[in-house]
C-alpha cells in the first residue's frame, strides 16, 4: 500500500481484504494488532517522503512489515502478454498471499526488459490480470474489466473504480478484444490508475495506444 503525506491510502480496505482471506485460509487474525502496528509505522516515516508498505500475516497471526521508499515509474508504459495461462478455479487467484510463484517469475522476468506489468489469460483464453495489476479495457467508447471469476483479485483501486462508476461493465474479454481496444488502464493500490502506451504480445506483435 502507498504512503504519502503521512497517510496510509486506504488502511481499512487493505485490511478488511487481509481479514478475509485469514478467515478462509483459517489463519489467525487479531486487529488490535495491526492497530498497535500502524502507530509503530507511523514513527518511522516522514510526511515528505512517500513509501511503499507490505504487511505480511502468518497463520499464526503473526505480523510482518517492509517498508521502504516509493517514486513512481517514469517513462513509456509498456505491457507484455504472458505465454504462460492461470488456471480460474485455482483458490490462490482470488486472493493476496505469497503464493505467486508463476507471477513472481514472469513479472521479475519482463520488468528487467522495462515492462511496467505482464498481464495473463486463463485456460479457457479469458482475460485475467496483470502480475501486479487490474487491467481495464475500453471499447467503442465503453470500459471493461474481467470478471472475478476469471481468476482474479478483486483489488482495491479495481473495486474503488467499480463502485465509482456504474458504467463500467465487468465481461469475458478475450485475445482480440483486447488488441483491438481504444485504450488499456491498469491499476493498483500502490501505483493509482495508469494508462498503457504499448501493448506487446510474446510473438512481436504491438499495439500503440492512446493515453486518454
Amino acid at each position: 500500500m502507498l504512503i504519502e503525506n503521512g497517510r496510509i491510502k486506504d488502511w481499512d480496505k487493505h485490511l478488511l481484504r487481509m481479514k478475509r482471506a485469514a478467515v478462509y485460509f483459517l489463519f489467525s487474525f487479531n486487529e488490535d494488532n495491526f492497530t498497535k502496528l500502524k502507530l509503530k509505522i507511523k514513527d518511522r516515516i516522514k510526511n515528505e517522503k512517500n513509501y511503499r508498505l507490505k504487511l505480511i500475516l502468518n497463520k499464526y497471526g503473526k505480523i510482518n512489515f517492509e517498508l521502504s521508499g516509493f517514486v513512481r515509474q517514469k517513462g513509456k508504459v509498456k505491457i507484455i502478454l504472458s505465454e504462460k495461462r492461470i488456471l480460474s478455479n485455482n483458490k490462490f487467484q482470488y486472493f493476496k498471499t505469497t503464493t505467486r510463484k508463476l507471477y513472481n517469475e514472469e513479472f521479475n522476468k519482463y520488468k528487467n526488459r522495462n515492462y511496467f506489468d505482464v498481464i495473463f489469460f486463463n485456460k479457457k483464453g479469458e482475460l485475467a490480470e496483470g502480475a501486479v495489476s487490474n487491467i481495464f479495457i475500453k471499447i467503442k467508447g465503453d470500459w471493461f474489466t474481467p470478471k472475478i471469476e476469471n481468476g482474479i483479485l478483486n483489488g482495491i483501486e479495481r473495486d474503488k473504480l467499480l463502485k465509482e462508476n456504474s458504467n463500467i461493465k465487468e465481461a469475458a474479454i478475450t485475445l482480440d478484444d483486447l488488441f483491438n481496444a481504444e485504450n488499456i488502464m491498469l491499476t493498483n493500490s500502490l501505483k493509482g490508475r495508469t494508462f498503457v502506451e504499448e501493448l506487446h504480445s510474446s510473438g512481436g506483435r504491438v499495439i500503440y495506444l492512446s493515453v486518454k
